[in-house]
């Protein structure tokens, strides 16, 4: 899952201190107007239900509290919660195309019988 915190909308939001459910877990990128944050599905406390039979559903949560600073009055700032939900279908088709960088040739003679198996990896 990927999300953006608009900061010009948002401008209370320390970036630096944004994070997930997982508060180890901050923005992969900051500039002047988003925090970008790539919430991994299986990771940075992210919630998977699969409790409807037709779809699972990932959720996680981007959160900022104000710090407190040692030495001061502590007074009750705006926190920052969005609910981040992906849902996905659990059965489907997916399809790909296959073009090997390198060509291979095969040749046979004779009357007997061939076979072979090309194999695929996702990387």
């Amino acid at each position: 899952m990927m999300v953006e915190v608009n900061l010009t909308r948002n401008s209370f939001l320390v970036p630096g201190e944004i994070h997930l459910n997982d508060v180890n877990c901050k923005a992969t990128e900051i500039n002047d107007t988003f925090a970008s944050f790539e919430i991994p599905l299986d990771g940075c406390g992210t919630i998977r239900d699969g409790s409807d039979p037709n779809i699972l559903v990932f959720s996680n949560t981007v959160r900022w509290s104000p710090q407190e600073l040692p030495g001061q009055i502590q007074t009750r700032g705006p926190n920052f919660r969005s609910r981040i939900t992906c849902r996905y279908a659990r059965n489907g088709t997916v399809s790909t195309t296959f073009e090997p960088v390198e060509g291979f040739s095969v040749e046979q003679t004779g009357t007997k019988y061939f076979s072979y198996v090309l194999l695929f990896f996702c990387l």
